[in-house]
């Protein structure tokens, strides 16, 4: 089980995504543009599998594993979280150091990169505890 979200690129603010349009997404980048912007945020991550990029944070906190699709263009890619919400801080700054946004498929809500609710994490976090989301 994991928190997962998604990174991708709007044209301007992130809309509530059931009135989103397909041209407000515009494409990530090239594969192996991708997966740098990842390696330069999560140095370390392993791409055994070119289309699954494996991160542990150096305290063991916490886990990324980032979907890289092999269709271009990518117009989104799925990072699925386990562990700690310390990963919160660091994703927020990778999405924010590429342009991107981020969106929590827990809440289906965009997640807000100026000031990052851990709500998403918090109910994903009580399922993997085996108690319900507050």
């Amino acid at each position: 089980m994991a928190w997962t979200l998604l990174a991708m690129k709007v044209d301007g603010e992130p809309p509530p995504l059931d009135e989103a349009t397909e041209d407000q997404f515009l494409p990530l980048g090239e594969r192996d543009a991708v997966r740098n912007c990842v390696s330069e945020s999560f140095s370390g991550t392993d791409w055994s599998d070119p289309t699954c990029g494996h991160f542990v944070a150096e305290d063991e906190t916490y886990t990324l594993t980032f979907s890289v699709l092999p269709k271009e263009p990518f117009l989104s890619m799925g990072i699925n979280v386990r562990g700690g919400q310390e990963s919160i801080p660091p994703l927020v700054e990778f999405a924010r150091s590429n342009g991107w946004q981020l969106f929590d498929c827990s809440l289906g809500d965009w997640l807000d990169l100026d000031a990052p609710s851990s709500e998403g994490w918090r109910g994903y976090d009580a399922l993997r505890h085996g108690r319900r989301p507050e």
